[in-house]
């Protein structure tokens, strides 16, 4: 299924309790060309997730390079994310070329990637339930507005109508 809203107007503020800090800032991000829905709900929901510890990461749109990284001074890159399983080969590139990689996956994924990562020191998998992804798909819609608050080790989503709650702490490393 493909994505229809045009524009997602992504306004995060962070009530941060463990690190005392509150972070608010509003995103305007839409799907790329030929992206379904399932994917920019993981899209959107790995970038809430990692927000508050890295909120400079840049996306990329082709296929050539991870859904989201994170560069150093020297065009280095110290974060890798990837929203679908690469083959082999592509994951082996990947964790040569990056300080650390990261496979979000659903549920029915998981075992695969286990599979994918076994070896691999700086390579780790970020497992989202099917249901969440589903919950969030229904939550996207043209021009919507998100909240979202960090509690502990979980991330509350709300678009003002629905809510969904997130365990995040193994987003952090």
């Amino acid at each position: 299924m493909q994505v229809t809203p045009k524009v997602v107007r992504l306004d995060l503020q962070y009530n941060a309790e463990q690190t005392h800090q509150y972070l608010r800032e509003t995103l305007y991000l839409g799907p790329y060309p030929q992206e379904d829905i399932e994917h920019f709900a993981k899209r959107l929901l790995t970038l809430v997730a990692l927000y508050e510890a890295h909120p400079i990461m840049a996306s990329s749109p082709g296929h050539k390079g991870p859904d989201f990284y994170l560069y150093d001074q020297h065009q280095h890159y110290q974060l890798w994310c990837e929203l679908s399983l690469p083959n082999e080969k592509q994951l082996v590139s990947a964790c040569r070329r990056s300080e650390q990689v990261l496979l979000i996956c659903d549920d029915s994924e998981f075992k695969k990637a286990e599979s994918l990562i076994r070896g691999q020191t700086n390579a780790d998998i970020i497992s989202l339930s099917a249901d969440v992804i589903q919950q969030f798909q229904q939550m996207i819609r043209p021009n919507m507005h998100l909240a979202v608050w960090r509690e502990h080790n979980c991330l509350t989503i709300t678009d003002g109508a629905q809510a969904l709650d997130l365990t995040t702490g193994h987003f952090y490393h």
